[in-house]
C-alpha cells in the first residue's frame, strides 16, 4: 500500500499529499464559502416525521435514513424548505454554535415550506432529534420557534470547532 492510500481526506491529508506528491489540490472546504445566518430552529423525530414514525429522508446525501452523530464526518440529517422554495440545498452542511453539532441537509419540512411561502426572508431549519424523540423533548430544544439563531453555513471543517456526539433525544 502506497503512502498516499493510507492518507484519509482530511484537510491535513490534502495538504500532506500536496507536499509529498508536489501537485495543488482543491481545499475539502474554503473558509470563502461559509457564512453565518439568522434562523428559526426547531426539531423533528420518528414520530412527526413523514411517513409518521419512520427515519425516511427525501434527499439522501450521507444517509439512507435519518441520522448521524454530529461531526463533520458523520454529521445530523436536517430537514429544509424544499428545493423549489429552499435556501439551502440537498447536501449542505451547517454548524449549529448552540447545539455544537454539524448537519446536513437530507430531508424536507412541510411547515419549513409553508414558512417560506409566506415570508422568504424567515428561514427556519428543523434539527433531527432521534427516531424516538418525544414532542416534549423536541419543544425543549425548540423553546420559541420565532426566536432566530445563528448558524454556519458550509462551515470550514478546519476551525476545530466544539463537537458534542450525546444524542439531542
Amino acid at each position: 500500500m502506497n503512502i498516499l492510500t493510507k492518507l484519509s481526506t482530511s484537510a491535513a491529508a490534502v495538504a500532506a499529499a500536496t507536499t509529498l506528491i508536489g501537485t495543488t489540490a482543491a481545499p475539502v472546504s474554503s473558509a470563502a464559502t461559509e457564512h453565518k445566518e439568522q434562523t428559526q430552529i426547531t426539531f423533528y423525530g420518528g414520530p412527526d416525521n413523514d411517513p409518521a414514525g419512520s427515519t425516511a429522508i427525501k434527499y439522501p446525501r450521507i444517509h439512507t435514513r435519518a441520522g448521524g452523530i454530529g461531526t463533520y464526518a458523520d454529521p445530523i440529517t436536517f430537514a429544509a424548505p424544499n428545493k423549489t422554495f429552499g435556501w439551502l440545498q440537498p447536501g449542505t452542511k451547517i454548524y449549529v454554535p448552540k447545539m455544537h453539532k454539524y448537519f446536513v441537509m437530507e430531508d424536507s419540512c412541510a411547515a419549513c415550506n409553508s414558512l417560506w411561502k409566506r415570508n422568504p426572508q424567515i428561514k427556519r431549519v428543523d434539527l433531527w432529534a432521534g427516531a424516538h424523540a418525544s414532542a416534549a423533548c423536541e419543544a425543549q430544544f425548540t423553546g420559541d420557534a420565532r426566536q432566530l439563531h445563528t448558524i454556519i453555513v458550509d462551515p470550514d471543517p478546519s476551525k476545530g470547532r466544539q463537537v458534542d456526539t450525546r444524542p439531542i433525544c
